[in-house]
Parts: structure tokens; sequence; C-alpha cells
């Protein structure tokens, strides 16, 4: 089946991770481009002990599949189990009931704050917690809906002790909630960064207008950035960071 796992993948990261996430299909290659980002590759950035932990996937669900009898449209994808998850992370799907159709859009949020003794943690007692998330496809075969269960296996969640030098090296991008959230004068943003390079914020109202937009010089490692939003109307926005392929984006509302 042509990308069985890809697709069944977008929607399988929508049940195990955190906080409530916001679908930003910019970060594919156009309308064509199906799957998760960032990719088992990739992979999710690094969790620190003591530090808590937000990052995003971002899936597109490819909207048929190839068989030996032909090409059939994919109707949805749902989860039906995740393990091997952190004590003390957690996920939420958008649509938050976890089932994304074929050919949509949707994101997982993940969640956490790792504790002392987690970056020995893992069935290798070396940190490394790998998720195994367990689906079904329902595929229209010959106008007959069929469910094809599946595995998805290589994405996984390292912890790393607290300032350690190895994780330093092995950074990904990755973007903590603001604080405060609700807003007022102003926000606080907390980001890491694998390398030294330039991180671009843009800031949009619920009409999709941009209303603030910098380029910030992000060093790598551990980086704070401040956003002036006093002179802001109250209301919910949304705000995307971009970094290379990767990109997070939320809901920030503002509040005098």
């Amino acid at each position: 089946m042509k990308k069985l796992y890809t697709f069944l993948a977008v929607t399988l990261f929508s049940t195990f991770l955190g906080a409530q996430c916001t679908v930003n299909s910019s970060v594919f290659n156009g309308p064509n481009d199906y799957g998760i980002v960032p990719d088992t590759i990739t992979n999710l950035p690094v969790a620190f002990v003591g530090t808590p932990y937000t990052t995003d996937l971002q899936v597109h669900v490819d909207p048929d599949t190839v068989t030996a009898l032909g090409t059939f449209p994919i109707t949805q994808i749902s989860i039906d189990s995740v393990s091997g998850l952190p004590a003390g992370f957690t996920y939420l799907p958008n649509p938050t009931n976890g089932i994304m159709p074929g050919g949509s859009f949707g994101c997982v949020g993940v969640t956490g704050t790792a504790t002392t003794g987690q970056e020995l943690g893992g069935p290798a007692a070396n940190g490394v917690y790998p998720i195994i998330v367990y689906f079904t496809a329902t595929v229209n075969v010959l106008s007959v809906p069929t469910a094809f269960p599946a595995t998805l296996l290589g994405y996984r969640i390292e912890i790393d002790a607290p300032n350690s030098l190895p994780a330093i090296e092995s950074l990904r991008f990755s973007v903590n909630a603001p604080a405060p959230n609700p807003a007022d004068a102003q926000t606080e943003f907390r980001f890491t960064s694998p390398v030294n390079g330039q991180v671009n914020f843009s800031l949009y109202n619920m009409l999709g207008a941009v209303v603030a937009h910098q380029n910030i010089d992000a060093e790598k490692g551990n980086n704070r950035f401040t956003l002036e939003t006093g002179a802001l109307p109250p209301g919910v926005y949304m705000y995307s960071f971009r970094m290379g392929n990767s990109t997070v984006t939320r809901r920030l509302t503002i509040s005098h």
C-alpha cells in the first residue's frame, strides 16, 4: 500500500501528544505533500530534566492508498492506543477526537516535564523512550469500508540531564508555551535551537492578518524572546515560530 505507514502515522501521532496545537499546513511542500512534520529522521526535540517540554507535530493525511486491487480512498485514520511515552508526558490532537479524514490536515501537541531519574530510564536505561502507536486506517476497497490495523514505529522522546553537553549537541528546535498567557503588556517565549541561526516569528489575528513579525537571531541552546503586546487589541491570536523546516504554531490570548 502506498505510504500506508506515512498517512497512518499522520493520525497516529494525533493521539499521543498534550497541549492544544494549531494546524499549520504551510509546513508541507504543497497540497500533495503528505506525512508528518517532523518525520522520524528529524524526530522529536530532546527533553531536559526540570524544563517544561512542548512540541508540535503537523499532519497531512494521504487521501488514498494503492493495493493489489487498485487505488482506493482513505476514509479516516484513528488511533487505537499509544505506548512508550515517559511518565508525566501527555498529548492532545487537533481534532481532539484523534480522528483525521483522508486528505485532511491536523496536528498533535506534546507536553510534559521530565523528572530526575528519567534521563536514565527507558528500555535501554539511556533516557530514550521509543513510542509505539497502534492505529487503524479505514479504506474504501471496492466501495466496502475496510479496516487495516497497523503499528507506527520510529518516533521517540530522549530525556537528558539539565544543561548536559550531549543534550545540547543533540538539540532540536522546540518552543515552550508563552508566559504569561493571557498577556497584558508583554509575554515571554523560551525556545531551544540546534544551531546558531535565524528564527522567524509571526503573530496573526483571527482573520489571518500578520500583526507582528520579527526575525530572531538565535543561539545554539536555550533562547528567550519577549513580545510587546500592550498596543495590540485584546483577543485571541495565533503565533508561529519557524526555523528551517521546523514550525511551531499555537494560540496566544491578549487581555488588558
